[in-house]
């Protein structure tokens, strides 16, 4: 489970929106007609809403009402289940985060002298370590190791996203229970064992520390489908040695500028190359 649980981002969020009905007039029951701009693609909250002219959507005083007024407005389908999920926190489950920015790591040529200085920061904080435990690992094999690792990334750059691609919501909203979930990472051919994922008991490990039980109708929003079954087959893949560096990587960049002078140097000098920066960051 641990593969997964940096690969795999997740937020727990009850945020809801709602798509405002495509209407250029509305008469209210009162007969005033009140002007309502015709843009579709436009989301508004409950709040917003409430904002309205009195009557322009028909909509009641108290708060339940109006809910139930909008969703006798002819909204989406999709927002029916939103409302009725409004009340219960819903596990968004995201692509992961990256070291480098995406564009980079997917374009190497252009940006050989960033990847070329990210080996070195990568490769001398892994020398640093060993060095502090007293191992004994030729740095041969960690110059492997490092050149792994990024090509690992390099190909997690590949399975996710781009962000001008995830500007649309309603393509985000992917509902699922995690029986289904299950079932469409399940789908994906393996041939390893290692990049089966158990959602059930990922959920659970995650949440350990407090009282939270899950169980296969446990509703979640998937926010990219196509990214997670890629990723089944990426792990699927890469060696389990490759992905594991790769989590230390992540957790001993995460935490490299407060542990030794030596670490915040090789940080700084990484960053002179990817942003230009003159001066090292004070403690």
């Amino acid at each position: 489970m641990s593969i997964v649980i940096t690969l795999i981002k997740f937020v727990i969020s009850n945020s809801v929106y709602f798509q405002k009905p495509n209407l250029e007039h509305h008469t209210s029951c009162t007969g005033t007609s009140h002007e309502i701009p015709d843009n579709s693609d436009r989301i508004l909250t409950s709040d917003e809403y409430s904002q309205l002219p009195s009557g322009a959507l028909q909509l009641s005083d108290s708060k339940e009402d109006l809910l139930q007024d909008i969703l006798h407005n002819s909204l989406a389908k999709e927002n029916k289940e939103i409302l009725r999920l409004r009340k219960v926190p819903v596990l968004k489950i995201d692509q992961s985060t990256l070291v480098l920015p995406r564009s980079m790591l997917v374009d190497p040529y252009t940006y050989g002298n960033q990847l070329e200085a990210y080996r070195h920061w990568l490769m001398g904080s892994a020398l640093e370590i060993i060095k502090a435990r007293n191992a004994s690992i030729p740095a041969t094999r960690v110059s492997v190791d490092a050149f792994e690792v990024i090509e690992f990334e390099i190909e997690l750059a590949h399975v996710t996203i781009p962000n001008e691609k995830r500007r649309n919501a309603y393509r985000m909203y992917n509902p699922m229970t995690l029986k289904e979930l299950q079932n469409l990472t399940d789908s994906v051919p393996l041939s390893n064992s290692h990049a089966k994922i158990n959602w059930q008991k990922f959920f659970e490990d995650v949440f350990a520390d407090i009282d939270v039980t899950f169980n296969p109708q446990e509703r979640v929003v998937v926010k990219e489908v196509e990214y997670l079954t890629d990723l089944i087959t990426l792990l699927d893949n890469t060696p389990p040695r490759v992905i594991g560096n790769y989590l230390q990587w992540r957790l001993v960049k995460t935490v490299s500028r407060d542990t030794t002078q030596k670490t915040r140097e090789l940080a700084y000098q990484f960053e002179r190359v990817y942003s230009g920066t003159k001066e090292n960051l004070p403690l």
